[in-house]
């Protein structure tokens, strides 16, 4: 029979905090995502025909508020992961990230040339996270089948 030493028990406790923490995390980040969607949605829906959408004030702040929860939970979540999930996120990363790149510009060359409209932002953006998001299942699958 195997017993759990001290040292054990530690650890099975240390990586239970440590889940808790990127729960915890994760519920943050979705909590601050959606008290800035509860103010700007009902502003947007409200705002005049063909004028601004959402006040400087407001759009100043919602930026703000996403790149401080990106940038700080993405941090964060960096450094409460194991090593694996580490390797296997800034691996997501790099691919979302190099896709968005050369998308961009092949997109753009074949806008200069008239056979495709100038690239849009927001499709460059869902087409980047959705490879990332990819990537990153196919390492955990690879990962856990072997």
């Amino acid at each position: 029979m195997m017993s759990i030493s001290k040292g054990d028990g530690e650890g099975v406790a240390a990586n239970r905090a440590r889940k808790r923490r990127l729960w915890l995390l994760i519920g943050c980040a979705i909590a601050a995502g959606v008290a800035v969607d509860a103010v700007i949605i009902p502003m947007a829906k409200h705002a005049p025909a063909g004028g601004p959408y959402l006040s400087v004030p407001a759009a100043v702040i919602a930026a703000a508020v996403l790149v401080l929860i990106v940038t700080g939970g993405v941090g964060l979540y960096l450094r409460w992961v194991d090593e694996l999930d580490r390797q296997h996120n800034i691996a997501a990363f790099s691919i979302g990230f190099l896709f968005n790149i050369s998308a961009f510009i092949a997109w753009y060359l074949l806008s200069e040339a008239a056979v495709v409209p100038r690239p849009d932002a927001f499709v460059l953006f869902v087409s980047s996270a959705a490879v990332a998001a990819l990537a990153y299942c196919w390492m955990k699958v690879r990962t856990h089948l072997g």
